[in-house]
């Protein structure tokens, strides 16, 4: 496993947006094996929408597939 930056681009400006929620749904669809609590490193939610994330290569390559730029 490695951590990798999901960068998903500026934040929505709806009052109603939780990044930390949008992030946690995120990666339910591409773990495979851990928890996302186990998973998820840290959610960014102020100067930009994104989140730090440990991933298999899988997990990484299903990622890339719905997020804008992974680091």
């Amino acid at each position: 496993m490695q951590v990798y930056i999901a960068y998903m681009g500026a934040l929505p400006e709806k009052a109603s947006y939780s990044p930390m929620s949008h992030h946690q749904n995120i990666l339910q669809e591409v773990i495979e094996l851990s928890s996302v609590e186990d998973s998820l490193v840290r959610s960014y939610g102020r100067s930009f929408n994104g989140f730090a994330a440990k991933l298999t290569e899988s997990e990484r390559d299903k990622l890339a597939g719905e997020i804008y730029k992974l680091i």
